[in-house]
């Protein structure tokens, strides 16, 4: 594996722009659409997956939040979309030989993000331990009922708290989120997850809307500066005074929507000549063995 992601390094700076590629760490596989859009080092090897791998798959659910993670043999699954979109959640982690998860996270309980979680519980798929932003005994509908499916098989419900971590593999978690700004949206007080894996990082940031972008930036700046960031709440809100795209300072980004659906944010996007992907145009993969990232786009 050595051999085949030096033979990337060498391949990139051998390419006529080798000073940007010096300052590159995600580098672009072909895709079937026009992705990445604005220029971006590309190349047309492959990494293998290997547990020294982070690998990060985003679920082509057409719009909404369904994010694989795999690292060290271990397994995350944040939100996965509206109930309509089980079977397509299900028959990846079927084609990926994927039979257990480790975790199941929920970043808010609206049904384009919990949903499909209550079909995975009911349909007995073997999960570790249930991740949530909500307390147990949150009067939400939607909590309530994966709460009592949840203990009917006897998974453990726990609470995750902005400011927390755990460990995913060799991969670092960090939860971040606006738990200060009193009578703020669901959306906005929904759980970011800050994944670094190495010197690698990426920002996954659920529907984060409004002043409370800005809320975490100040609660935690020394944790939002990452390579690859999630659009927050689909691209359907600009960023607050465009302080969390700035702090970030991404190298690409995804946004689980479609193009022209969110044609505000793509504007931003273009004249920042930002990489990107859009979800409907095929299931986004990312890997990092730690000192660079691959992303690729796949036609479904």
């Amino acid at each position: 594996m050595l051999k085949r992601w030096l033979a990337v390094i060498i391949l990139l700076l051998l390419l006529p722009w080798a000073g940007l590629a010096a300052e590159s760490v995600v580098f672009h596989g072909p895709s079937p659409g026009q992705a990445p859009y604005s220029p971006a080092q590309q190349v047309d090897i492959s990494p293998p997956l290997g547990d020294n791998l982070l690998q990060v798959d985003f679920i082509n659910i057409t719009i909404g939040d369904c994010i694989l993670l795999r690292c060290g043999g271990q397994t995350m699954l944040i939100d996965g979309g509206t109930s309509n979109r089980f079977d397509t959640v299900l028959n990846f982690l079927c084609a990926h030989d994927i039979q257990h998860l480790d975790y199941l996270l929920n970043t808010h309980a609206h049904d384009d993000h919990i949903e499909v979680q209550h079909r995975l519980v009911q349909s007995g798929f073997s999960i570790g331990e249930f991740l949530s932003l909500h307390a147990p005994d949150d009067q939400d509908p939607a909590i309530q009922k994966i709460r009592l499916m949840l203990a009917g098989r006897g998974i453990p419900y726990r609470q995750v708290f902005p400011g927390d971590e755990m460990q995913l593999g060799d991969a670092q978690l960090y939860f971040l989120g606006d738990d200060i700004t009193q009578h703020a949206s669901l959306n906005s007080r929904s759980l970011m997850t800050r994944v670094q894996f190495g010197d690698r990082s990426i920002l996954l940031t659920a529907d984060v809307t409004g002043k409370s972008q800005s809320v975490i930036a100040d609660a935690f700046p020394g944790l939002l500066n990452v390579d690859i960031m999630q659009i927050p709440h689909h691209g359907y809100n600009l960023f607050h005074k465009n302080r969390l795209l700035n702090d970030a300072s991404p190298e690409m980004v995804v946004i689980t929507n479609r193009r022209r659906t969110v044609q505000r944010i793509e504007a931003v996007l273009q004249r920042r000549r930002m990489p990107r992907y859009y979800l409907p145009n095929g299931h986004i993969r990312l890997q990092t063995d730690g000192q660079i990232w691959h992303a690729w786009q796949q036609a479904d």
